[in-house]
This record gives C-alpha cells, structure tokens and sequence, in this order.
C-alpha cells in the first residue's frame, strides 16, 4: 500500500536533522543492530527501549512513512540510542563498515510477488551478499513475514548464500519464540486477522565462499 504524502514532510524531517544520517561521515558509532524497512518506528523504537546500552540505525526508503517514526524518537525523553537513514538498504554498504554489524531485522518486507522484481526482495541473493559482508563472524539477520512464498523462497536463498537457518518457525505467535517477540504495526494487524507469522534466524557461515555466478548487482527501489 502507497504510504500518503505528509504535509511538509522533508521540512519535518529537516527538524529532526539531530537524529538522521545523511552522510556516511554522520554515522559517528557503530551500530548493535540495524532495522530494514523500519515503517512508523514500533519495533525499532521497542527494541531500543529494552537495550537502552545499545545502537541502533533504523532504515526507512520513504520518507513519508519514516518521519512518523523519527518524530516520535525526537519527543522521547528516553530514547536516544537511534539513528534513522532515509534511503534504500543498498546504499548501506556506503554507511557501515564491513563485518561490524551483530544483527539485521528485516520485519515484514513487501514480498514483490512477480518475477521480474524478484531483485527487489530483501532476501534476493545481491542483499544477502551484502548482509553476510557487514555482519560479524556469527552476525545473524532476523526474518520475519507473514508471506507464505516469500518465506520459503528466502529460506532456500538464505540457505545458498552464506547463512545457517534457526529458530524457523510457522506460527511465531504459538511458539516458544512469542515471549521476547517485537510485535510490528503490520504484525498486529495479521495477527487480528488470525494470520499466521514466519519468522527465522540466518546466522553468517564465515567459511562460507559465494560463487562466481552469484549476483552482486541491485536494482533500485522507485520512490513512492
């Protein structure tokens, strides 16, 4: 769903200029963990809240969507452990250092069901050759959807580039994973609809070594 245009949106997003990075010379720490596609800010907000010792960077390609979450961090008294970036994740590799990154969250991403945007998902093999050289040895990136095919597919892409699967599971919200879940805004949603949510952990293989075919090229996300 195409996200409204908010009135005087990059005016906002200039007030809260404190909190966003928009040069990779901004980014003055290195972040715990990074969220993908951080939409109004729930999760990224959460999780900063229970690890307040931590850093965050939040990533967000609309800027119509990430000024919500970047308003609500800028009128919090309490959090100030994150950074937002307003732009598309293939530009990470400009930002962050390689191999620096203990965790990657990637939280309900739109599937891009038809083939010909396959190069688009979050999970197409270009963003994981891309995740597996900012994580550390034994970084993980944790994957959840409530998209049956995208699943599966990132599991098989997952599996072929670079990362060990744990922690999968079909039903996140009936399993033993539910108590220190995250719940998303989109989650919440699906989950009052009685939808399933898939959830699994990819872990970095560091012996790993990636084919001569694998794709390393992106494709860029249009603007909204």
């Amino acid at each position: 769903m195409r996200a409204r245009n908010k009135k005087n949106c990059f005016k906002r997003l200039a007030a809260c200029k404190d909190i966003l990075i928009q040069s990779p010379d901004e980014l003055d720490f290195i972040p715990d963990g990074i969220e993908l596609g951080c939409g109004k800010g729930a999760f990224v907000i959460e999780l900063a809240r229970r690890n307040p010792d931590k850093k965050y960077l939040a990533v967000e390609h609309n800027p119509n969507v990430a000024v919500v979450a970047v308003e609500k961090v800028m009128a919090s008294k309490y959090i100030n452990n994150i950074r937002f970036f307003v732009g598309g994740a293939e530009r990470l590799n400009d930002y962050i250092k390689p191999q620096s990154i203990r965790r990657i969250y990637i939280n309900h991403p739109d599937p891009w069901p038809r083939r010909s945007k396959e190069k688009r998902r979050l999970t197409y093999q270009s963003y994981l050759y891309m995740y597996w050289n900012l994580l550390r040895d034994e970084g993980e990136v944790i994957f959840k959807t409530d998209n049956r095919p995208l699943f599966d597919y990132s599991i098989s892409s997952f599996r072929d580039n670079g990362f060990l699967l744990k922690n999968i599971t079909y039903d996140l919200v009936n399993s033993e994973y539910m108590e220190d879940d995250i719940v998303t805004e989109y989650q919440a949603e699906y989950i009052s609809k009685g939808q399933p949510i898939y959830m699994l952990t990819a872990q970095k293989q560091s012996d790993f070594v990636f084919s001569e075919s694998t794709d390393r090229d992106f494709v860029t996300i249009p603007k909204n």
